[in-house]
């Protein structure tokens, strides 16, 4: 629910919104009044202050990595609140829709992953993988590089059982998708296996794979399986997928710590090169920063945020978020069938900065100029692939028509 300000009658509270273990301020915090509709967040301090509606005398705390709070407020008493970490399963996305394959093949990684689907009815496929450094899970059992497999899924403030963070652990995420990878022809071998290679980003989050197969007697069973993915000490950077020319807006950075002990961790913000004032403190389970990021001139943000430990242990993620200008890109056009010699004024022609005419004496160029427009739209679902797909094969009957070689073929049939 959005927080709604409250200016009707009621009475003033002020406060300060810090975390319980170090006293930090805790920004963006969503303070609601329950019932009432209204509310406000702190700011960059932990400062906050709203109005309590008339008949209320509650406030409601939430934030992403704390246990929400609420607490009972008085008029002209100022308030100091505490939240506490919360104890969180590892969150991530669940990739289900079919697309391309998570990274080119011309990209390089640290780790692959190795997917097995075994012979039907209903056996589960099985999982296994590790990724430049991040510890991957499959069902409940933790593959680890060199170590003895963790029996449960971790949560932010256990101990990990014989788990070391050796240096070439650190790493400096850069690569970020949230494509997924479908292998609709996958055939079994001698022993009803069968495999293929998948090279998984550089996210923090879970994958799940659903399996749908099928003998020669037509039976066919599901199977489903997770990847999750992690580090026992990590630094993740959350911001908007893009930007417009003069917005202001703030980074989140998160620091996460698996290990059960406090770890003191220098931070860093960089935006485009320049490094923000570093922040030196322990962290225990959960660390919060945040810095207000403007776009200035630039078309592309390139923030950074990383976290160092005293041992030389660091970890960081790094994005570039483009930066569109302000605005509607318009483009006005006229389509014209001459018959004859014809004299002709363009509508707005004195308004734009270009004009691009093209003429042509068949109907079919025209045809095919739409239908090659067609098959680069960028966008593709089931419905525009239908759509293209119908366009190649209307394409490929004028080149016959016309005579003409016909170029679309490896691109029908895939």
């Amino acid at each position: 629910m959005k927080a709604k300000p409250y200016y009707g009658p009621g009475f003033k509270v002020s406060g300060k919104v810090v975390d319980q273990d170090d006293n930090t301020p805790v920004p963006f915090v969503s303070i609601m009044v329950p019932g009432a509709n209204s509310g406000t967040t702190s700011d960059f301090d932990g400062n906050f202050s709203l109005i309590v509606p008339e008949g209320f005398n509650t406030i409601a705390l939430s934030f992403v990595g704390y246990e929400p709070q609420t607490v009972q407020v008085r008029p002209g008493e100022p308030i100091v609140v505490k939240l506490k970490s919360s104890i969180m399963d590892i969150e991530g996305v669940v990739v289900t829709a079919y697309g391309v394959p998570l990274i080119s093949k011309d990209r390089t990684s640290m780790g692959y992953g190795y997917e097995e689907v075994e012979k039907m009815a209903n056996r589960s496929a099985t999982v296994a993988t590790t990724v430049g450094g991040v510890f991957s899970m499959d069902g409940n059992r933790i593959s680890t590089r060199g170590f003895n497999p963790v029996t449960e899924v971790p949560q932010p403030g256990s101990s990990l059982p014989e788990l070391q963070m050796p240096e070439f652990y650190s790493s400096l995420r850069t690569n970020f998708t949230d494509c997924a990878y479908w292998k609709p022809n996958l055939t079994t071998d001698a022993n009803g296996k069968a495999s293929f290679t998948v090279k998984y980003p550089d996210d923090i989050t879970r994958w799940d794979t659903y399996v749908l197969g099928m003998d020669g007697h037509r039976h066919s069973g599901i199977a489903e399986n997770m990847v999750l993915s992690y580090k026992p000490l990590l630094a993740q950077l959350f911001m908007p997928r893009f930007l417009v020319a003069g917005d202001t807006v703030s980074a989140l950075g998160k620091v996460i710590n698996y290990t059960g002990d406090s770890i003191p961790v220098t931070t860093l913000f960089a935006v485009n090169g320049k490094s923000s004032p570093a922040r030196y403190v322990k962290c225990a389970e959960l660390l919060l920063d945040s810095l207000l990021v403007t776009t200035e001139n630039a078309d592309t943000l390139k923030v950074k945020y990383t976290l160092t430990g005293d041992d030389g242990y660091f970890d960081g993620e790094v994005r570039e978020i483009p930066v569109n200008p302000f605005g509607i890109e318009e483009a006005k056009g006229v389509f014209m069938v001459l018959a004859k010699d014809t004299t002709f004024t363009l509508p707005g022609a004195s308004e734009t900065g270009e004009l691009h005419i093209s003429a042509t004496a068949d109907l079919l160029d025209v045809v095919k100029g739409d239908l090659r427009n067609l098959r680069y739209y960028p966008y593709l679902c089931n419905e525009q692939l239908a759509s293209k797909l119908k366009g190649l094969l209307l394409e490929k009957q004028i080149c016959v028509y016309l005579e003409e070689d016909f170029k679309g073929d490896r691109r029908s049939v895939r």
